[in-house]
C-alpha cells in the first residue's frame, strides 16, 4: 500500500512474540496454517476474546 490516503478493512491481526530466533520458521507454518483454515479464522474473528 503505497497510497497513505486508502484505507483497508481489518478483522484479524496476528503478532508474532518469538524470543528464539530458531525458532520463528515452524511459528510462522502455523501462522499460514491456521489462516488457510477459513473455519478456524471465523471462529477466531467472531470470538470476544483474543
Amino acid at each position: 500500500m503505497d497510497d497513505a490516503t486508502q484505507t483497508c478493512d481489518v478483522f484479524l491481526v496476528i503478532m508474532l512474540a518469538i524470543t528464539d530466533p530458531k525458532e520463528h520458521i515452524a511459528m510462522l507454518r502455523k501462522v499460514i496454517a491456521l489462516i488457510q483454515d477459513q473455519e478456524l479464522v471465523g471462529r477466531i474473528v467472531q470470538s470476544r476474546d483474543a
